[in-house]
């Protein structure tokens, strides 16, 4: 924690005084728990469908035998108010999605969250812990969020490929073209 900004440190002590505790459940009730949490927080983004999946993603994701995947939740008075899924991969911890319930979003769960995660990967040998950017790769909140756990960033690269054309065109005509957005069809109207 002590590369922690001062008030992701101070929102994590109020979490620990306030009783909120944070574990690794793959319970498919905790799941379901997830699941509403995540959507909400989708549509309070006004995020478009390319954001939501259905339950059998996540099932495979929990189930998969190619990498581990963890489901974390945050529970206050034993209601989960903030959930995220995390792949677990060799010496690396990849962030992937999470929600917090609406009425929590003040308490910043999230931030307990991530240090779970973080002391639980220390202690699998994980070596790098990587939270993902900001959206669309910019430097906006959210990667401001990701930097209060830690000023160490590296450069990250996509490899903008496109396999099916005339699909990639049919799924993109509703958005105006960005050179900088890709893929197109996930930029937001």
């Amino acid at each position: 924690m002590r590369f922690y900004r001062s008030n992701h440190k101070r929102d994590i002590n109020k979490l620990n005084k306030l009783g909120v505790v944070c574990c690794f459940d793959n319970d498919e009730s905790k799941l379901d728990e997830f699941i509403d949490n995540y959507d909400s927080t989708m549509n309070s983004l006004n995020a478009s469908d390319f954001y939501f999946f259905s339950k059998d993603y996540y099932l495979k994701l929990i189930y998969s035998t190619d990498f581990e995947t963890r489901l974390y939740s945050c529970l206050y008075n034993g209601e989960v108010i903030c959930s995220g899924f995390f792949v677990f991969f060799e010496d690396v911890v990849q962030y992937h999605l999470g929600g917090t319930r609406s009425e929590f979003y003040h308490l910043s769960p999230t931030k307990m969250m991530f240090d779970k995660v973080r002391k639980d990967a220390i202690e699998l040998g994980c070596k790098y812990f990587c939270l993902g950017g900001g959206l669309g790769g910019r430097n906006g909140s959210l990667f401001n969020f990701k930097l209060g756990f830690s000023k160490h960033t590296e450069e990250f690269r996509i490899i903008k490929l496109i396999l099916d054309e005339r699909e990639y065109r049919d799924l993109s005509s509703h958005v105006m073209n960005d050179d900088l957005f890709f893929p197109q069809y996930r930029k937001k109207l």
